[in-house]
């Protein structure tokens, strides 16, 4: 029995040394990656391009005015999509909580209602029982009064 609670917690901690060992892999691709990119950016000259580019673009206007246009064009249906899908996600999540909402007041409406009921009942009938002695008690007591005093 001792043995199966042994390997159990060998392998999980086999487990978590796995998970360690492929976030640090991830780690180190993701800065390799980086690292290449930013070289291939400074070997090509990325930024000197695009900085003639731009020195280009505010020396013609209309040609500037016309790539805005064209950026646009692409840009704005995109992030049509992407609004319409975060306002669809949202409405989503809080439509179902209303609904959980609402389920939760219901339910603990009823619950309330029954236990309000059994309530009651136990204490009208409580108080039935104790005012139904005391009248028979006193009703006795009355009746045995009678009989004794004559």
């Amino acid at each position: 029995m001792t043995t199966s609670k042994h390997n159990n917690s060998h392998s999980h901690d086999h487990d978590d040394k796995t998970n360690i060992d492929y976030i640090y892999n991830l780690r180190n691709r993701c800065l390799k990656f980086r690292h290449r990119c930013k070289k291939l950016w400074e070997d090509e000259k990325i930024y000197e391009k695009l900085n003639y580019v731009m020195q280009f673009m505010l020396s013609h206007p209309l040609l500037l005015l016309i790539c805005i246009i064209v950026i646009a064009m692409f840009a704005i249906p995109i992030a049509l999509l992407i609004t319409f899908v975060v306002i669809n996600v949202a409405i989503t999540f809080s439509s179902f909580m209303i609904i959980e909402v609402l389920l939760l007041t219901v339910g603990l409406t009823t619950l309330s209602c029954i236990m309000f009921f059994i309530v009651a009942v136990i204490v009208v009938s409580g108080v039935s029982l104790v005012l139904s002695f005391y009248a028979t008690y006193f009703s006795f007591m009355i009746v045995k009064n009678k009989v004794y005093s004559k």
